[in-house]
């Protein structure tokens, strides 16, 4: 053999094999699936004791997916509920487009980092609110706001996705004298609005400091916005508004 036939030789034994590619469906203990990946019976994907598994062995059971008779564990009313098993005491996330939105921790608590959720109140104490017209409640900062929903500019939240939302407000205030005869405090959405009244007239004397909560759980569109009102309906415009006034809420359902 030549030097140069030795060469090429040694070249195709060197070359990288490439990757065979398979088309069709794969089934195991299935002879006709309609998926990609289609399985009759449990799976099981084990944690091996490093990345590449060179230790041979895996350090306990883990994820498994399937029923609970066939698996062997405890299916609570019904054995044959579906189940998706971790047998460690570690976490079990869920995730799209590479970002967590759902964990259960090892003591079974559900939390959604990302589930729409916030918090804001007043800034600052306001003194002589006006009367004779609706005056939007101004929450301009945040506690939290855990799907950047809620607008402190504009003090209103806009819902993300359609649902049921549980909204939340409160207005602290001073000085609510009866000459106002009433005062007005609601949840504006864009389905509906949700009243709150006060009858001040219906009291002995004027109200030096009085809280006004207001919830409901509300139906709400994927762009609906929500927001806090109030109205005093006449009087002397002496009425003040606490910074200890909040707005709150998040998605139920």
């Amino acid at each position: 053999m030549t030097k140069s036939a030795t060469r090429e030789a040694a070249d195709e034994v060197s070359a990288p094999i490439a990757s065979p590619v398979f088309t069709g469906n794969v089934g195991i203990n299935n002879s006709s699936p309609t998926q990609r990946l289609e399985t009759n019976g449990n799976a099981q994907f084990n944690m091996y004791d490093n990345p590449s598994g060179a230790g041979g062995y895996y350090t306990t059971k883990g994820l498994q997916i399937g029923n609970a008779f066939d698996a062997g564990l405890s299916g609570g009313d019904d054995d044959r509920n579906a189940i998706v098993w971790n047998e460690r005491g570690t976490s079990l996330l869920f995730g799209t487009n590479n970002i967590e939105h759902m964990r259960i921790n090892a003591d079974g608590i559900v939390t959604k980092p990302l589930q729409p959720a916030f918090q804001a109140r007043v800034t600052s104490n306001l003194q002589n609110l006006p009367i004779n017209g609706q005056y939007v409640i101004p929450y301009g900062t945040e506690r939290f706001d855990q799907n950047s929903d809620f607008n402190p500019s504009t003090y209103t939240f806009t819902a993300p996705v359609t649902g049921k939302y549980q909204l939340n407000g409160t207005v602290y205030l001073n000085n609510v004298v009866s000459a106002n005869g009433y005062v007005e405090f609601y949840i504006i959405t864009s389905n509906e609005i949700y009243y709150s009244i006060l009858s001040v007239n219906g009291f002995d004397t004027d109200l030096l400091y009085f809280t006004m909560p207001h919830t409901v759980l509300a139906d709400m569109d994927a762009g609906d916005t929500a927001k806090c009102a109030m109205w005093l309906a006449s009087g002397s415009q002496t009425t003040d508004l606490r910074n200890d006034s909040f707005f709150s809420g998040y998605l139920v359902a």
